[in-house]
């Protein structure tokens, strides 16, 4: 019954977006093709991600994925809604990233710049408290704010270092497809989600 969903999803999918570049078991990375990736391998909230227009589960899979990705060190604060708080934050070798998920199609730029200007400024004092017993410090770390959507990944700004971007759920995607089919390491995926 299972493999009956996942292709009937497949097929739902190919139709709504006539485009085979879907396709889920043939992925293309910057660097590299990745040919016939085993479709057993990909999660199905995958086929969910690019298209869903449900903000929780957006939120709530992006951060499975980037567990599954091999990020140890995450926090989400999924369960605390408030105004201008971040998705989540994430530390990974000398990579310390505070994360916003939207499903907003337009310009992210004048739509996040408050919450872009907090989490600016939590990035620039060093340290985060994740909750009333945790604290995590980043004072020599390389700082970014990624606002991940469905639309292209590119950078927003730089402000004193610390990148902004807009980082594509499809291109981290594609990273934790590459990550499962060749020898990527830790200090390796660090660089990889750097330079996103």
């Amino acid at each position: 019954m299972l493999e009956f969903e996942r292709i009937l999803h497949k097929r739902i999918d190919i139709s709504l977006h006539n485009d085979q570049s879907q396709e889920p078991t043939v992925k293309e990375t910057r660097d590299n093709d990745i040919q016939s990736l085993d479709s057993d391998l990909i999660p199905a909230f995958f086929y969910k991600l690019p298209v869903t227009n449900n903000w929780k589960e957006f939120e709530r899979n992006t951060y499975y994925l980037l567990k599954l990705l091999g990020i140890q060190l995450i926090y989400n604060f999924l369960d605390e809604r408030q105004a201008g708080k971040a998705d989540g934050f994430f530390k990974i070798g000398n990579l310390a990233v505070i994360y916003d998920c939207t499903l907003y199609r337009g310009d992210i730029a004048p739509h996040k710049s408050e919450q872009i200007n907090n989490y600016y400024n939590c990035l620039k004092q060093g340290r985060m408290e994740i909750s009333e017993t945790t604290t995590e410090e980043f004072y020599n770390h390389h700082k970014q704010v990624w606002i991940i959507t469905q639309n292209k990944t590119r950078q927003i700004k730089v402000i004193n270092s610390i990148e902004i971007k807009e980082i594509a759920i499809q291109d981290i995607m594609n990273l934790y497809q590459e990550r499962l089919i060749t020898t990527l390491r830790d200090q390796s995926l660090e660089i990889k989600l750097r330079n996103l």
